[in-house]
């Protein structure tokens, strides 16, 4: 029995010690969230190595979206990146999605670091001194259709090595390092080439170098003069996208969207009135097309551009509408319903707007406007502003204001007076100001 629990543990010890699994790491970057799409010039350029077999690159930290760390030590492997087939950073707030689009572009930098032995660094201060480390560039390829001759790959596969042993050919493609032994060998490397002499040196003395981490960066690329019209405010990093590592770990970034050459100052005041408080049902006005005010409503809205020549565009307007729900895209809103106390008995009503002697927008509670929507019937949906320049001195400064009633009104067909039982019957009104800038 003794020789049979041995054997047991022999064997799991065996199956653990030959088992491997291809582990990597995913480390954020500055670009990983906060970039600031409506301000991206200049600042997430493309890195501009491509035809280059051994590109130099440097300076892209403020653009890494991610490090993906890929040192094992135990064997060569693969890694697959692969980013969405549209590589756009999509809007997604409250379940909106699919409304706003930015598209981007991508830089794969693989990297490896390596550790140089102390007898080499010693050697190395007569020339000006080595450091204790370098970073050398095994590949570089570019992805998205925002690179020159790109042909709009959305993944790359990389062929990861972990040869441990520093090659002559990093040597000579470090200028420090080549100097060095360059210099060593025109003193000793006598009736034979410098590549011979690099490989004398290596069969020697052992390992010139050894690898101390593997690596990929992954380089945001932005468009300079990218615009469009349907892209929204985003504050929060509402802008996101992601990518994958060999299908099995997604990694997500994002955006945000400011926009902030306009600055924005409003008031907004909407009151109910006596009626709001007791509705008299008795009161036929109720049923009439023309309905009862319930309350008031005034805004007033300062919009001042950054500069005084980036004059307001002449399409900017405010609107006002009214719905059940808080928020103004929600497409699952509900009808507008007075209930009493209980919920045990409710009807529904409209509600609307009107504009001093105008006559009034009504809704049914269900109204709401798509974020980036361009099919809303403004006419007959929304309540426009009234727009007012800041003059000829100023006229990069305009203001927009209204003010009216809002009201409300029973239909016939939907409501029996005479069947409400007795009680206190509330709801509520969300009144809506939305801006085409």
């Amino acid at each position: 029995m003794k020789l049979s629990r041995k054997l047991f543990s022999f064997i799991i010890v065996f199956l653990l010690s030959n088992s491997f699994v291809f582990a990597f790491s995913i480390t954020p970057g500055e670009a990983n969230s906060n970039v600031d799409l409506s301000n991206s010039f200049g600042i997430y350029s493309c890195l501009g190595n491509h035809e280059s077999t051994e590109p130099t690159l440097s300076g892209y930290d403020r653009q890494i979206i991610a490090k993906i760390d890929l040192l094992s030590g135990a064997q060569d492997e693969k890694i697959t990146i692969e980013f969405p087939a549209d590589m756009q950073y999509e809007y997604k707030k409250d379940g909106i999605t699919g409304s706003s689009y930015f598209p981007y572009g991508i830089e794969l930098v693989y990297r490896q670091k390596w550790e140089i032995p102390w007898y080499i660094v010693a050697l190395g201060i007569f020339i000006g001194g080595i450091p204790d480390t370098i970073e050398t560039i095994s590949e570089y390829t570019y992805l998205g259709q925002y690179h020159n001759g790109s042909s709009g790959d959305t993944s790359a596969t990389f062929n990861i090595s972990y040869e441990k042993n520093m090659s002559k050919d990093i040597i000579k493609s470090n200028f420090i390092l080549n100097s060095l032994f360059l210099r060593l060998f025109s003193h000793f490397g006598e009736n034979q080439s410098y590549d011979d002499y690099l490989d004398s040196l290596f069969s020697e003395y052992g390992v010139i170098g050894s690898l101390a981490e593997v690596y990929i960066d992954v380089v945001l690329v932005l468009p300079d003069d990218y615009t469009d019209d349907s892209l929204l405010y985003a504050e929060n990093n509402e802008y996101v996208s992601s990518f994958t590592v060999n299908d099995e770990e997604i990694f997500e970034f994002c955006a945000n969207y400011y926009n902030i050459n306009k600055y924005i100052e409003m008031s907004l005041n909407v009151q109910g009135n006596h009626n709001a408080k007791n509705i008299n049902l008795s009161d036929d006005t109720i049923f009439t097309a023309d309905g009862i005010s319930v309350g008031t409503y005034e805004y007033t809205v300062t919009e001042k551009s950054n500069m005084p020549e980036d004059f307001v565009n002449a399409d900017s307007a405010f609107y006002a509408f009214l719905s059940s729900s808080q928020n103004s895209t929600d497409t699952a809103a509900e009808k507008f319903t007075l209930s009493n106390s209980d919920a045990s008995f409710s009807f529904p009503y409209e509600a609307g707007i009107k504009k001093g002697l105008g006559s009034t927008v009504w809704y049914d509670g269900t109204n709401h406007i798509a974020a980036g929507s361009s099919s809303v019937d403004v006419l007959n949906f929304l309540v426009e502003g009234n727009a007012n320049t800041g003059g000829l001195f100023n006229p990069s400064v305009v203001s927009y204001s209204d003010g009216g009633s809002v009201m409300f009104r029973l239909d016939k067909s939907e409501v029996n007076v005479d069947q409400i039982p007795p009680g206190t019957y509330t709801s509520t009104i969300y009144f809506h100001v939305v801006a085409n800038l």
